[in-house]
């Protein structure tokens, strides 16, 4: 998997751990929610203050 972190449009680079992190605890939660029906090739999730 590959995950991108940008913060107010600059590019953040993770390490590998980072990276992984990341990508289970979102697909772990995106998973676990109703009307999921798996098959993903993209999950796009943006935070805003």
């Amino acid at each position: 998997m590959e995950v991108k972190l940008c913060i107010d449009d600059e590019n953040i680079d993770l390490n590998s751990f980072v990276e992984k992190m990341l990508a289970g605890m979102v697909v772990g939660a995106v998973s676990s929610l109703k009307g999921y029906e798996g098959g993903w090739k993209m999950i796009r999730l943006e935070v805003r203050k």
